[in-house]
């Protein structure tokens, strides 16, 4: 196939990703433009949020391919996947906090609020802590999806360790954000975001150049406590953390059974993304096709963006109609 078809093909399928993600209103009554304007405030701040990942994800993908290989670009991919496994495995919490909050905050149930929050709260910390057996068993998790005998393997495990460490601050930074979209309190969140990223940014080429695939990840993993310290800030101020929690069992309980077949899609896409790894390095053991697909990768996931911010809008919008509308 020529490149030129191949260039086709490509925009195309990022066309129809997009048309996938975002549908215009098909009715221009007074009611659906109602409704428009609040789903757009929600999904404008959203959206805007979740560029950040991509282009950041770009970024980090730039820069490693100027200062490093392809062997360190297909390393630093296949590390970073592995994580985004174990991420999936254990953030099913902000998919179920979000519509919980949003219900209970239109419904003025401070106390019951503030339960939930920190239920997910303490949740967050005890998955954060599982997600230790990443640092401490790097070698062997890499080598069930990378194969060993090659130099992409060592690449993964350099990347791989220290990114491992900002896990817990991953987890407990997507449950404060969930819990801040189901309060409609976006906007303080997407500042410290940004600020966040942007560190991620400066720290990226710096810390590179003088340690390679371990400074990559290293300036991720404070990017990433930056964002910590930033939200839990605001649920601070915002008294929302109470010294007492009720029904912890309980509301623990739930989630886990409600979020165990969320994150089996979420996992399984993921694990798909690591048998195409597999597959590549099988017939090309120097990473330069590997090191191709993730950067297509990375592209495509640009296409989602839409779709999470009005993912985002759902969870809180549906949530709070249910209780005083029918719309």
């Amino acid at each position: 196939i020529s490149m030129k078809i191949k260039s086709y093909l490509y925009i195309v399928l990022s066309f129809l990703s997009f048309v996938n993600s975002y549908s215009l209103p098909k009715y221009k009554l007074h009611s659906n433009r109602q409704l428009d304007k609040k789903i757009w405030k929600i999904t404008k701040p959203a959206t805007i949020n979740y560029i950040m990942v991509p282009v950041v994800g770009m970024v980090d993908t730039l820069w490693v391919s100027k200062l490093g290989t392809s062997s360190d670009l297909a390393g630093a991919g296949s590390g970073d996947q592995i994580f985004s496994i174990f991420y999936s495995l254990m953030s099913f919490l902000p998919i179920l906090v979000t519509p919980e909050i949003s219900k209970l905050h239109t419904q003025k149930n401070n106390i019951e609020l503030s339960n939930i929050v920190n239920t997910s709260l303490i949740m967050s910390i005890i998955l954060g802590s599982l997600g230790s057996l990443l640092y401490f068993n790097t070698e062997f998790i890499t080598k069930l999806f990378v194969q060993s005998d090659t130099q992409i393997y060592f690449k993964a495990i350099q990347y791989l360790k220290i990114r491992s460490i900002a896990m817990p601050f991953c987890l407990l930074n997507s449950v404060i954000f969930s819990i801040l979209r189901g309060l409609v309190d976006i906007n303080s969140a997407i500042k410290i975001n940004v600020l966040s990223q942007v560190i991620n940014l400066i720290l990226d080429p710096i810390l590179m150049i003088n340690y390679g695939l371990k400074g990559v990840a290293a300036s991720s993993v404070l990017s990433e406590i930056v964002c910590s310290i930033g939200y839990i800030n605001i649920i601070l101020k915002k008294q929302l953390i109470k010294s007492k929690t009720k029904k912890f069992l309980q509301n623990s309980k739930k989630f886990i059974r409600l979020g165990f077949f969320l994150q089996l899609k979420f996992f399984l896409v993921n694990l798909l993304y690591i048998v195409f790894n597999r597959k590549i390095l099988s017939f090309d053991s120097t990473g330069n096709q590997l090191a191709a697909h993730i950067i297509v990768c990375k592209f495509l996931s640009i296409t989602m963006i839409l779709y999470r911010g009005l993912s985002s809008a759902s969870s809180v919008i549906i949530s709070s109609e249910k209780i005083y509308n029918t719309d």
